[in-house]
């Protein structure tokens, strides 16, 4: 599939190696036959590169999830542009409780009135067979008990952000508790993929 993008700004072009190697699972059969029909969760969205990708490769829906607004309209007009839809949301109202990045530079979120709303984590507890998250490592490091919650049991987690043994060990540590299985998948130019399953219900 094509992917177009209207909308870059400051969040990538799909030309950067953490993009590409969580592209490349989307393009790939385990990837493929993971997303088919399924909702997916694109954390830390940006421009919505990797969630397009999704729904062009036959996901049946996605929710995109950004603490930056700019991020939030690029994704929606880059998913309008490539003739998808992608439900855009800030993320959780707990989480931003706690983002001293975002207070600074949009203020409380609760008082905001721009129509962007916190991702309702309670409706989508579980209800995310693939999430995909690619942000810088102290983010996605943090983000480790949000995505356990979204994701489906059995279902799929995708990490990149992160290069060099000092950041994949910590990835490992966030997330090899949280889910069943954490595979390394290897790296581009030395960013790499982790690809993790969690368990499914007894």
């Amino acid at each position: 599939p094509v992917l177009r993008l209207a909308v870059v700004g400051p969040f990538g072009n799909t030309t950067h190696p953490t993009t590409r190697v969580i592209l490349r699972w989307l393009a790939s059969e385990e990837g493929k036959h993971a997303i088919r029909g399924q909702q997916v969760c694109d954390y830390g969205c940006g421009s919505g590169a990797l969630g397009i990708a999704a729904l062009l490769h036959g996901a049946g829906s996605c929710v995109g999830v950004d603490n930056d607004i700019a991020a939030l309209v690029a994704t929606t007009a880059n998913a309008e542009a490539n003739g998808c839809k992608i439900a855009a949301h800030l993320p959780p109202a707990e989480v931003l409780e706690r983002d001293i990045d975002f207070y600074t530079r949009f203020g409380n979120w609760s008082s905001r009135s721009d129509g962007w709303s916190p991702l309702p984590l309670k409706e989508l507890r579980g209800q995310c067979p693939v999430v995909l998250c690619n942000i810088v490592v102290g983010p996605l490091c943090r983000s480790a008990p949000t995505l356990h919650e979204l994701c489906a049991p059995g279902g799929w987690v995708l990490l990149a952000g992160f290069k060099g043994s000092y950041m994949k060990a910590q990835v490992e540590d966030a997330y090899s508790d949280l889910f069943g299985t954490l595979e390394y998948r290897g790296c581009e130019d030395g960013w790499g993929l982790f690809v993790g399953r969690k368990l499914p219900v007894a």
